[in-house]
């Protein structure tokens, strides 16, 4: 209907104009009384609008829509809320899960391993490996230890290369396990960019290294052999901390007539000779986690030989109950052996020894390394190389 007062087209049955605020049931005015269209209400002269002449205020008008997009929103709302909950606190339980499971289990973290390597991610590996490790090679290398795994672990990978079918098995002793590839294979592209594919079992004959601690199973570079060389090859005429280098000038030898012998050490370790007849040399700033030691004993009127000193070392590593290994080797073109082997110190401190025995004339020649168990392998390269270096005065 329309407002006989401003003639706005109003619903039939209102009370009021929405427009004017004309009053559809009061009586109808005369002629004289209608008033004209009114102006814009402004307040009266001298202060505000008082209670009885402030202009009507017409009822608001409720869309039928309103219910209708709230309860949209309301089930948009609730929808991106499950939503954000499956892709963050869902999501990362099941990341967590799966994290975990590879954690615990041997062959799980070799699962992991392969994934890691064959995704080309390197978070993934560093959560994977030795912690303990990885915190050693950021001391010596700082914030450049990522690239050195990266580049070891990464940077001869073919291309597009996918594992399948894999199965594996473990032998778990104590806290340490190997893992073993028993069926599995590789596919990638060669360098003609034909599509090539391996037998994992027989390509990855060696086990991967696992050792546990506080539960988890974490990758040891014990089954990468080729991981010192690396190492020692990427530190190359910037060593510090003990990595052998290249010959580039940053070797320093020492000599001691008092023994009779001579050696190489790299930047980054110091050699001190003590009067009772051995020299100790030690890395700089990490004194307490590895030393090399050099000694002679004089064999004057006695028959001995390398495997004389095994026979006796080896007894007494049997009483003991440590578990070692034997190896031949030569030390300045003379027969020589070495014997590796790990035993609990003071304070519970686990440590590993390689000794190595050189037998010339009728004395014997001596050198130590020993170092703390989670330093051994860091200290090793740095180690071998002294004593590689060894060389009799004559």
């Amino acid at each position: 209907m329309k407002c006989p007062n401003c003639g706005f087209e109003e619903e039939e049955g209102s009370e009021f104009c929405g427009n004017c605020g004309y009053s559809f049931t009061a009586p109808p005015p005369s002629q004289e009384q209608i008033p004209a269209p009114p102006s814009p209400p402004y307040p009266p002269p001298g202060g505000e609008w008082g209670t009885a002449s402030q202009p009507p205020v017409p009822p608001v008008k409720k869309s039928k829509l309103v219910p209708v997009l709230v309860t949209i929103c309301a089930l948009l709302l609730i929808g991106v809320v499950v939503l954000v909950l499956m892709l963050t606190v869902f999501k990362g339980e099941g990341e967590k899960e799966k994290g975990e499971k590879a954690a615990s289990e041997p062959t799980a973290v070799a699962e992991a391993y392969l994934k890691a390597i064959e995704d080309r991610d390197l978070d993934a590996l560093l959560a994977l490996l030795d912690p303990d490790f990885l915190k050693d090679l950021e001391d010596d290398y700082g914030k450049e230890y990522e690239d050195i795994l990266e580049s070891f672990f990464f940077g001869s990978l073919p291309e597009d290369l996918e594992f399948s079918g894999l199965k594996f098995s473990q032998e778990v002793k104590g806290d340490q396990a190997e893992v073993f590839i028993e069926e599995g294979e590789a596919t990638y592209l060669d360098e003609d960019g034909e599509k090539v594919t391996d037998d994992l079992a027989e390509t990855m004959e060696d086990s991967l290294e696992v050792e546990q601690r506080d539960g988890k199973w974490y990758i040891t570079m014990g089954g990468f052999e080729d991981w010192e060389d690396y190492l020692a090859d990427y530190g190359a005429g910037e060593n510090e901390n003990g990595h052998i280098d290249d010959g580039d000038g940053n070797l320093n030898n020492f000599e001691s007539p008092l023994l009779g012998l001579g050696f190489s050490y790299p930047d980054g370790w110091t050699p001190q000779e003590y009067s009772e007849g051995l020299i100790e040399v030690k890395p700089i700033g990490a004194e307490d986690k590895a030393t090399v030691t050099f000694y002679t004993e004089d064999f004057s009127g006695m028959s001995y030989s390398v495997d004389d000193w095994i026979a006796s070392e080896t007894g007494e590593l049997d009483d003991q109950g440590w578990p070692y290994e034997v190896s031949y080797t030569t030390v300045d073109g003379n027969p020589a052996a070495q014997i590796v082997f790990s035993y609990l110190g003071e304070q519970s401190l686990g440590y590993k020894v390689m000794d190595t025995f050189m037998f010339s004339g009728s004395t014997g020649y001596y050198v130590s390394y020993i170092a703390l168990e989670e330093d051994f392998d860091g200290y090793l390269d740095a180690a071998q190389g002294m004593i590689d270096s060894l060389y009799i005065l004559r």
